[in-house]
């Protein structure tokens, strides 16, 4: 198949673009700009994977949100009718109440959900090595490394997906429509906060539970990711 993948410089894209790879697929990594079609590959493509967005809190309250998330598909939408489009969108779709961003993601989710064939994956908050965006855990491992302020303010239980298990789960299921929704580790925030600090300080944590165990061993990648970079 050939595919185009929107976002493919980005921190999952890259996890993606590496993961089509290792198949038999040919692989364009989009590196336009979704509110302009001028930008777009004028090739014919099977499979769009779009994960191009703003993402970052900073672009919450601009205009760019909405032209970036809502009206870049639009246009991707209409550049490839013929295609089939497998939307990144977010578990934060499915709160009671929805950020902007999140109300971006869902009203997008709607565009593309027009055509049967394509899908909507909601994953959960991803973690990996090298994300830099402004949320908990690349803040924790900034306050343990760097000494950057961050304070953790309740102690809710979030459900967070390593980003390698995210590309995987993403090209396992090119081949189905809808929306589906991968699991992540569920795990309250202060524990993590510990086990941020216990990584970065070289410390050992034994009474950790078999998921538990697994989320602090990607942790520690994250870690190692960002001291090769």
């Amino acid at each position: 198949m050939k595919i185009l993948v929107t976002g493919a410089s980005g921190f999952i894209g890259k996890w993606v673009v590496g993961e089509l790879q290792m198949g038999e697929h040919e692989t364009v990594a989009f590196t336009g700009d979704l509110r302009d079609k001028r930008t777009f590959p004028s090739d014919i493509f099977d499979v769009i994977i779009h994960l191009g967005a703003r993402v970052d809190k900073r672009f919450w309250e601009s205009d760019d949100l909405y032209k970036v998330n809502v009206e870049g598909t639009a246009n991707l939408l209409v550049q490839y009718p013929d295609s089939k489009v497998i939307y990144i969108s977010s578990a934060d779709v499915e709160r009671e109440i929805l950020s902007r961003y999140a109300s971006t993601k869902k009203e997008t989710e709607g565009l593309v959900l027009v055509s049967p064939i394509n899908l909507v994956i909601r994953p959960p908050s991803v973690f990996g090595p090298g994300d830099k965006h402004d949320k908990l855990i690349p803040r924790l491992f900034r306050k343990y490394r760097e000494g950057a302020d961050c304070k953790v303010l309740n102690n809710d239980e979030n459900e967070h997906m390593y980003v390698e298990d995210l590309a995987k789960y993403i090209v396992s299921n090119i081949d189905k429509h809808g929306i589906i929704r991968p699991n992540g580790f569920r795990i309250r925030n202060l524990h993590i906060e510990t086990m941020i600090s216990a990584i970065c300080h070289g410390e050992e944590m034994p009474e950790l539970k078999s998921g538990e165990q697994e989320f602090f061993l990607f942790l520690e990648r994250c870690l190692a990711g960002d001291r090769s970079t």
